[in-house]
């Protein structure tokens, strides 16, 4: 093969997949130890500071700034905060007559504050997911107020009394129709049992790999990436975006019950229905951990949308049909659902192991993603 002392690449990368981009870089920098010039032209960030001794940046058609690549990024906006002990004056004016300093403000000490990179990427997370956040949140919400609505007709009909009658015991409990003729065993059937899990689990899940790595491979992240800002805390601030939304829904669902109840005085503790609201959105959490984790492995996002949906469900079948059977009734106990729900919160109160147990999963499975994420290759479009 002929080798030219002049290569001129215009996005030569672009509709490759990750394994050919890979293989690209490495014939480039072959030519660049053979003494060829390459003068290539791309936007995908990694790639250039792979391969490029010096880079130009051009804005509006005009030369921003040019230089060698390490000298470039030594360049790059930083912001620094700087804690001076409590009745120190702060030399403000001294701090921004710095060579290179921009701007300096003064900020009392009351809390902490995200930083400016973080703050934009949160931002952005929740407008990305706005209104899949406005349409789940009226769906449960909705959901929640049609099933408490009808509990007035359906106690003074009588009917609930012989709704569990021709399934066994063991059936009927894992249903959560065991006890459904009363206030909570009807919330517990109709609601908390089942449907508002899985629903919230499946939101967990759509919405974490949509924001991960839905805007991986649609090549997004590589902008989010020009900001002074760690790969890890990127998909950091894109989980907490999603743990956001479901706790955010979590609460207005939680509100409507609550406020249901009082309306119709259902013989209900109001902490409980607290108590049981908690476990469910801690259970959503721990998946929407789960889909985070296969993300930050570069699995992708179909498959985190699989794995995590088929932990839910496969936790649910341990939960519900595992205590049928006096051999895999032990199983139960793995189950994620059973941790949420098993000891029934919404008459007993916040089961406080189940608790620990679904924050120290999710905390690990979170920590398990973070870690891979930052030791990977980033997929473009």
């Amino acid at each position: 093969m002929a080798r030219p002392e002049l290569l001129i690449l215009d996005e030569p990368t672009n509709g490759l997949d990750p394994l050919m981009q890979q293989v690209f870089l490495t014939t480039v920098e072959e030519a660049r130890e053979h003494g060829q010039s390459v003068l290539l032209s791309s936007h995908i960030l990694s790639e250039v500071e792979r391969v490029a001794d010096l880079v130009a940046v051009l804005q509006g058609g005009r030369l921003a700034a040019s230089g060698p690549t390490r000298e470039l990024r030594r360049q790059a906006a930083q912001r620094f905060h700087i804690t001076f002990a409590e009745g120190q004056d702060v030399p403000l004016d001294a701090l921004a007559a710095l060579d290179g300093a921009s701007a300096v403000e003064r900020r009392r000490p009351e809390g902490k504050h995200m930083s400016s990179p973080s703050s934009e990427i949160f931002r952005r997370g929740v407008q990305i997911q706005k209104r899949t956040l406005i349409a789940w949140s009226a769906a449960l919400v909705l959901l929640a107020l049609s099933v408490v609505g009808a509990w007035p007709s359906m106690e003074s009909s009588g009917a609930l009394e012989d709704f569990s009658t021709g399934l066994s015991p063991e059936l009927a409990a894992s249903l959560g129709v065991d006890q459904i003729a009363s206030a909570s065993g009807y919330l517990k059937g109709n609601l908390y049992a089942v449907l508002l899990p899985l629903l919230l689990g499946l939101m967990a899940v759509t919405t974490t790999a949509a924001l991960t790595g839905g805007y991986e491979e649609a090549g997004r992240l590589e902008l989010l990436l020009a900001l002074p800002v760690a790969r890890r805390q990127v998909f950091l601030v894109c989980f907490l975006c999603v743990a956001f939304g479901l706790v955010l829904t979590s609460v207005l669902v939680w509100l409507s019950v609550y406020g249901s109840v009082v309306s119709y005085d259902m013989d209900v503790s109001t902490g409980g229905v607290a108590a049981v609201t908690l476990t469910v959105a801690l259970l959503a959490v721990l998946h929407a951990g789960i889909a985070y984790a296969i993300v930050g492995f570069g699995l992708g996002r179909g498959p985190a949308l699989g794995v995590a949906a088929g932990v839910l469900v496969v936790g649910y079948l341990l939960h519900g049909i595992a205590p049928m059977s006096d051999a895999l009734e032990p199983l139960a106990n793995l189950s994620p659902w059973e941790w949420a729900l098993g000891s029934d919160p919404l008459v007993n109160g916040v089961p406080w192991g189940g608790v620990a147990l679904l924050v120290a999963v999710s905390a690990v499975v979170v920590a398990a993603g973070t870690y891979a994420v930052d030791r990977r290759d980033v997929k473009n479009a």
